[in-house]
């Protein structure tokens, strides 16, 4: 599934179909444990081309529950 998914982002890398499926891919990176591959992905979207759309607002989220609080 998890190669579904980069293969997805990466023919349509910069609409919602492929952003959608990169942060999808960064999820099972997450559920894997590999905190570094599911950031970069989240962070991807997130600074990636275009006006923000709920696509980045589901990135960001994700990147804020990975980022612990900072008091």
């Amino acid at each position: 599934m998890r190669e579904s998914l980069l293969h997805a982002a990466q023919r349509l890398p910069d609409g919602v179909i492929g952003r959608r499926a990169l942060v999808g891919y960064g999820d099972a990176r997450a559920l894997q444990g590999d905190s570094v591959g599911a950031r970069g992905a989240w962070h991807a979207v997130a600074l990636g081309p275009g006006t923000p759309d709920s696509v980045t607002q589901l990135a960001l989220l994700r990147l804020a529950e990975l980022t612990p609080a900072v008091i």
